[in-house]
């Protein structure tokens, strides 16, 4: 069952019986309503209730109507959640219009009126569906956002080269290449000729060990920090970027795109501008080219490399035994297969396995042993069926890979040339033999707790992604059937990332064909749960650094359809994973074209989106900077717009997007000379006054003093329509049941006055 959704009613007393009838119809769905009074405990303080309810729920649901336009209470509901970028879903409940005092906030967002609907089980079913919608997206961004870069990309080691977004190599990985590194017969020549001319361009058709050369080089300058930048990056991009002195720069798998839109001119300026940085620069490449930076490279030495993984992996002392014997497998291997066969031996050299199983593995490349096995197994849809199931979902209870199977075997059935058996056969040891598969317990959750069934599993996991890749070489024509059946696991709203990691690897290998197959399909179907998924199977690709280039452009087109409301929610969702960091700070200016073109329907998601890249910040302060700056490049523009004022939708999303945050990214002694001019506009305005009051309040209950000095200057402001609002304000708020956080931002001003002694 699906978690509840905890939902806050906000009504007018005079609308009670009206809000009770949706209440007992919510929760007759197992939803959690909050609503005053019942929710409020006797004696308990009312405003801090609400609150505290606010803070918890997930949801709010506005009862509009004309009785609305006299209720304070309701009015601080909505302030309050909305600062909290809660979903407000406001509920038209009679004819009247929107309240002045709610038309900055609710204006903006998709209302539902009751006269639309033939009764409440009808309206509430349509709020299920927004709510189910937000909380499917909420969830989503919240369980995978910053948690999965740590791979080759950590967001914590980002770098902002100017508009250019880079990563720091893991100091783990660097050391670990000086554990294995093994240098190839031209390393003296490569290093003088980096050291010279500051750039360098290693080329090879095969692996060869580019990356970790690169590395190696990089490392013997003794650079500062050493720096990945993305495989997309233009020369053109790097010539504007600001390079970082006494630093190292690498890109690794620059594409054909690369080189012929670089100039020899260009190359110049690029060795000029790293020579005065004191950086290097070294570009790894599969294509060929005649630039003079361009330097072919060759394997290293073979024994050496099989001695030095030996030695990283703690098995050199039992080596000599097997070294004679391993020899004759790593002929025209790439350094990274030889790793993984030293890592082979380790369960050998503890005792844990026999050598002969290893070498068995040894005796073909993996490849053309998955290849050699559809050859010989491809007539039986019932083994291809299972072998296909088991390389996606990696382990599977027995019923769940049995169903599974099942589903595959129906789908592929249309198109394979023999006649199916009837039924797929029992998973009998014989069977797991041929599959390469094995039976282990597994731990699954139930109603009653953990419990443990009999699973399948293949013995080589990591063979998954080869035998799913080869299927897809060998069997063209159930392509369609075969998508068709991924389409109908991933559309599953559980247990389905198996599926979507299946489809980012065919997406790794033939974009173009997923793309207009899959993902298109799903980024503007309405159900937002398969457009979530697009964005899901684009980040994959995007933490693992694949296909960057294709995925941006493809965001792009997806972000410039203005007559296609859902192609556009895709686009802000994917802004708001990490594919908006692979394309920072440029997401952030699609974001804001994005919702300025539709404010009501994309604004909930465009925020969420802001509100994830702003957190980045908390892991390089360079992305603070970037983020102010853009937010008053922003600001710069819409006041040309509105000849010399901020709109309302600007200052809407600048104070739910950084005003809570401005206290803790700036030093106290910035914060008035920052705030200043959005609050002195928001407050010039009687439509956006209540931003500004709203902000100041919140400032004033956590930190009077921070704000002291802002408020003192809005007191003295020369618009006489924002200081007489100011003094207002505070006199308002001395007479009202909060009168000493009023009192106690008063006393702070008159410090800074000094009026008072400190």
């Amino acid at each position: 069952m699906k978690e509840p959704i905890k939902i806050f009613l906000s009504h007018s007393s005079n609308n009670f019986e009206k809000m009770l009838e949706f209440a007992n119809e919510l929760e007759s769905r197992g939803h959690l309503c909050w609503y005053a009074p019942r929710n409020i405990p006797y004696g308990k303080n009312y405003l801090t209730e609400i609150i505290d309810a606010i803070d918890e729920i997930d949801v709010v649901v506005l009862f509009h109507s004309r009785e609305v336009h006299d209720s304070k209470y309701v009015y601080r509901e909505i302030q309050y959640a909305d600062s909290l970028n809660k979903l407000i879903i406001p509920l038209m409940i009679d004819d009247a219009d929107v309240s002045r005092h709610l038309q900055l906030i609710i204006n903006t967002m998709q209302m539902l009126s009751l006269n639309n609907f033939l009764s409440i089980t009808a309206a509430v079913d349509e709020l299920q569906r927004h709510m189910e919608e937000y909380m499917s997206a909420k969830q989503d961004a919240s369980s995978s956002w910053n948690n999965s870069f740590d791979k080759k990309i950590s967001v914590s080691n980002s770098v902002q080269l100017g508009a250019l977004n880079g990563f720091k190599v893991k100091q783990s990985h660097l050391e670990k290449i000086k554990d294995i590194y093994v240098p190839v017969p031209s390393f003296p020549e490569l290093m003088t000729s980096l050291h010279d001319e500051n750039l360098l361009i290693l080329q090879s058709n095969q692996k060869t060990g580019k990356y970790t050369t690169a590395l190696s080089l990089l490392q013997k300058l003794n650079c500062n920090s050493i720096i990945e930048l993305l495989p997309n990056v233009s020369l053109l991009e790097l010539l504007k970027s600001s390079l970082k002195p006494s630093s190292g720069y690498i890109v690794d798998g620059a594409g054909l795109t690369f080189f012929e839109e670089s100039t020899m001119r260009m190359w110049s300026e690029l060795v000029d501008q790293l020579q005065q940085a004191n950086s290097f620069l070294v570009i790894t490449t599969t294509i060929e080219s005649s630039n003079e930076h361009i330097h072919h490279m060759h394997l290293p030495d073979l024994t050496a490399l099989v001695e030095r993984y030996a030695n990283y992996y703690g098995i050199d002392q039992v080596l000599p035994t097997y070294l004679s014997r391993i020899l004759p497998y790593i002929e025209g291997r790439t350094p990274e297969e030889i790793e993984g066969m030293i890592k082979q031996l380790v369960p050998v050299a503890k005792g844990k396995q026999r050598f002969e199983e290893a070498e068995n593995r040894f005796q073909t490349n993996v490849k053309n042993r998955i290849t050699k096995w559809f050859k010989e197994n491809g007539h039986s849809i019932d083994l291809v069926s299972q072998y296909i199931t088991l390389a996606i979902v990696k382990e599977a209870t027995e019923r769940e890979y049995i169903e599974l199977a099942a589903n595959l075997k129906e789908a592929l059935k249309h198109l394979w040339q023999w006649q199916p058996s009837s039924s797929l056969p029992m998973f009998d040891h014989s069977t797991a033999v041929n599959l390469f598969a094995e039976k282990h317990e597994v731990r699954v959750n139930t109603d009653i707790g953990v419990t443990l069934e009999e699973g399948i599993r293949l013995k080589h996991h990591d063979e998954g992604n080869g035998i799913i890749l080869t299927f897809w070489e060998l069997f063209r024509e159930v392509r369609p059937y075969f998508l068709q059946w991924l389409d109908s696991q991933a559309r599953k709203t559980t247990n389905n990332h198996c599926f979507l990691e299946a489809i980012s690897l065919l997406a790794s290998r033939d974009f173009l064909h997923i793309r207009q197959e899959l993902l298109q399909q799903w980024a503007k179907d309405d159900d937002i749960n398969l457009r979530v998924n697009a964005v899901k199977v684009l980040s994959i690709l995007a933490t693992e650094n694949i296909r960057t280039q294709e995925i941006t452009n493809l965001i792009k087109s997806w972000g410039s359809q203005k007559n296609n409301i859902n192609l556009l929610f895709t686009a802000v969702r994917a802004l708001g994973s990490e594919i908006g960091l692979l394309m920072y700070p440029y997401s952030l200016d699609l974001l804001k074209r994005m919702i300025l073109a539709h404010p009501k329907k994309l604004r909930v998601s465009a925020r969420q989106s802001f509100i994830n890249l702003s957190k980045l910040g908390e892991y390089n302060p360079s992305y603070d900077e970037h983020l102010f700056q853009f937010f008053m490049d922003w600001m710069k523009e819409e006041m040309l717009k509105e000849n010399g004022g901020m709109p309302k939708t600007y200052l809407l999303f600048f104070f739910s997007i950084l005003g809570n945050r401005v206290s803790t990214l700036l030093p106290a002694d910035r914060i008035s000379g920052f705030m200043y001019p959005y609050i002195q506009t928001a407050l010039a305005k009687g439509e956006t006054k209540t931003l500004a009051e709203d902000y100041l309040l919140r400032m004033a209950t956590k930190e009077p003093s921070l704000i002291a000095p802002l408020v003192n200057e809005l007191l003295l402001d020369s618009q006489g329509v924002v200081k007489e609002r100011m003094h207002f304000w505070i006199k308002k708020g001395m007479q009202s049941h909060e009168k000493n956080i009023y009192m106690n931002l008063y006393s702070e001003v008159k410090k800074v006055q000094g009026g008072t002694k400190r």
